[in-house]
């Protein structure tokens, strides 16, 4: 079994930079020269000045002196930084909340927005002996602050990722795996992906893979949709692992091989641009206004009422065998409350389990509502070539909608289709119940 980097899409190891290094722009003090000022753009003359050893702050809610405040202030650190010898150097910003690097006027940085403690990394090429005019600008609106600098350990001899070598790899392989995505650095709390587009060459990564081993699956961590139009049709499968936990490469390790059937359903449609979804009309508003624009059609209401085609729907998802489903029942039990039923067969070779999906839909409405919504669904475990009727039972509420003039939940009389399916575009069974 080869296994190969690829590419490398975490922040390094970031160590603190030895402080001879560094000599504040006057030349007399080792150190960086900070300003400190009482708002958030380092506008006006800064409250007060001080000659800081290193950048490595964690102010957490206390503020970093009594005469700025806990929230609303910003720093500037200026210094001039002599490369110990010639080589690449790899520097980190780490910040809560926003901070951007300029190394010789150049910006090399920029996380300056709010968000969580993040990080961010830069490599520029240096001459020893030679020195780097160095500023670094952080603020904090709210909460915890932090902000850090550092680079890569020189001791680190880690080799770089290659795609060069991970394609070598492939080409001796029978198959190939490659696990992409996002990560807790760039898809966490208060810190949302900025594109579809994987970070860090991965998407190349994909491609080169997928040319180099005809028999090449993905697996994407992430809890948001990942853009696949440049290699989905050149690879075998793709697993949508999310964030599986620490037993994940277990579990992963168990689907690859088959000795356990995957039968997960995506819990979001799966689009790959931000003209699919209203919610991108307003994403990371630096005014952090969010209008809820769709009203009641959300997720695939909203791209069943517009028309439009995700990648993946919501409720999709395949697995190492396949499903049948026959012989709907619809009964009714009390008053509005319904018993549906149907038999789902496993016409695969594999065992496995199948989610079916309950969506009821009404032919008609006084008020503008979803075409379906999902009303119930149940997961059933079946062997090769085994039947079981599934029942899932309906209530009153599966009718009814909120009428916000009437401020309450009313039922109107009319037809409502029951569709079962294995998503919310795969509808296998219809059924009708009259109210």
């Amino acid at each position: 079994m080869e296994f190969s980097e690829g590419v490398h899409i975490g922040t390094f190891q970031s160590v603190r930079i030895p402080l001879e290094h560094f000599k504040t722009p006057d030349g007399k003090s080792n150190g960086f020269w900070g300003e400190y000022f009482n708002n958030q753009k380092l506008q006006g003359q800064p409250i007060f000045t001080r000659v800081d050893d290193n950048i490595d702050f964690d102010y957490k809610t206390a503020g970093p002196d009594p005469r700025l405040g806990i929230d609303h202030f910003s720093i500037r650190w200026t210094a001039k930084f002599t490369a110990p010898e010639t080589r690449k150097y790899d520097f980190s910003l780490s910040s809560d909340d926003g901070s951007v690097l300029y190394i010789n006027d150049q910006l090399m940085i920029d996380n300056w927005q709010d968000h969580g403690e993040r990080a961010m990394t830069c490599q520029i090429s240096m001459e020893a002996g030679k020195t780097y005019d160095m500023k670094i600008e952080f603020y904090e609106n709210s909460g915890d602050a932090v902000i850090r600098l550092g680079w890569k350990d020189p001791a680190d001899t880690t080799p770089e990722a290659s795609i060069e070598q991970a394609v070598e790899a492939a080409q001796k392989a029978d198959a190939a795996i490659v696990c992409v995505g996002n990560t807790d650095e760039n898809e966490s709390e208060g810190s949302d992906v900025s594109d579809f587009k994987m970070f860090g060459g991965q998407d190349e990564l994909v491609q080169a893979i997928a040319i180099a081993n005809p028999n090449t699956g993905v697996v994407v961590y992430g809890g948001v949709p990942i853009l696949m139009k440049h290699w989905l049709g050149s690879v075998k499968a793709v697993i949508a692992a999310m964030y599986p936990g620490q037993e994940g490469g277990s579990a992963l390790a168990d689907i690859l091989f088959g000795r356990v059937n995957p039968s997960g359903k995506l819990p979001f449609s799966y689009i790959q641009d931000r003209s699919e979804s209203p919610v991108f009309k307003e994403y990371k508003d630096p005014g952090l206004k969010v209008h809820y624009s769709e009203g009641v059609f959300v997720g695939y209401r909203y791209y069943d009422k517009n028309h439009i085609d995700p990648l993946f729907p919501f409720g999709y998802g395949l697995s190492y065998t396949t499903f049948e489903y026959s012989n709907l029942r619809i009964v009714p039990t009390a008053g509005l409350d319904y018993q549906v039923s149907l038999d789902v067969k496993n016409t695969g070779l594999m065992a496995g389990q199948e989610v079916v999906q309950l969506y009821v839909s009404p032919k008609t409405c006084s008020f503008q509502r979803p075409l379906k919504e999902l009303k119930g669904f149940v997961k059933v475990d079946l062997a090769s070539g085994q039947t079981k009727t599934v029942t899932i039972r309906l209530d009153r509420r599966a009718f009814q909608f909120y009428h916000p003039d009437k401020k309450q939940w009313i039922t109107e009389s009319g037809e409502f289709e029951i569709l079962l399916g294995s998503s919310s575009r795969e509808i296998l069974l219809k059924g009708l119940i009259k109210i």
